[in-house]
This record gives structure tokens, C-alpha cells and sequence, in this order.
């Protein structure tokens, strides 16, 4: 009975070192492909829409719009082509490049 819960700890830990592992390579090939997005002032970006509720055919993406403000923590302030301004800042993770 001793003998099968020592192997059973072995197994244990030697399962936990594998999960470890594997883990730790997830985590390397998942940093390897993350790209961070920085813009500054005066680029043009396009903003993720939120809520599609034209169907799944509809655009993901809307604009152009001019970045305005860099506010602190990947947050932009940001102006339509018309020259309205958003009221709301945006996050990095909801905007993209635009390239006229």
C-alpha cells in the first residue's frame, strides 16, 4: 500500500512538471506572435465595432479616424474624418492601422 502511494506522488509531481512545462512553451509561442499597437498623435486608425447588428456579413471595422490625444495606458481620443470628436477614448486592442 506504501509502495503504490509513493508512486502515486512520483506520478504526481512528475505530471505537475510536465503541465509546467507545457505552460511555459504556450506561453513563449504566444509572446512570439503578440503585437503591441502604439500610435501617436495624428496617425489614423480604424475602430472595432462593437456591436455588429447588421449580420455576420457586415464590416468589423469603421472609419478612418484621426488619433487625437494619447491618453495614459493605451487609451486614444479620437476624431472622425469630418472633424467630430469621439467622446469616448479607445483602447489600442480596439483600433488598427489605416493606411490611405
Amino acid at each position: 500500500m506504501s509502495l503504490s502511494l509513493d508512486l502515486l506522488d512520483e506520478k504526481r509531481e512528475a505530471a505537475r512538471l510536465r503541465n509546467w512545462s507545457y505552460q511555459q512553451d504556450v506561453a513563449k509561442n504566444y509572446n512570439k506572435k503578440v503585437r503591441t499597437r502604439t500610435f501617436q498623435q495624428g496617425d489614423w486608425v480604424l475602430r472595432w465595432v462593437a456591436e455588429n447588428t447588421t449580420g455576420k456579413l457586415a464590416p468589423g471595422w469603421e472609419g478612418p479616424y484621426k488619433v487625437i490625444k494619447v491618453r495614459g495606458a493605451g487609451a486614444y481620443r479620437l476624431q472622425d474624418s469630418k472633424g467630430k470628436i469621439q467622446l469616448n477614448c479607445w483602447n489600442a486592442l480596439h483600433l488598427k492601422a489605416y493606411h490611405f
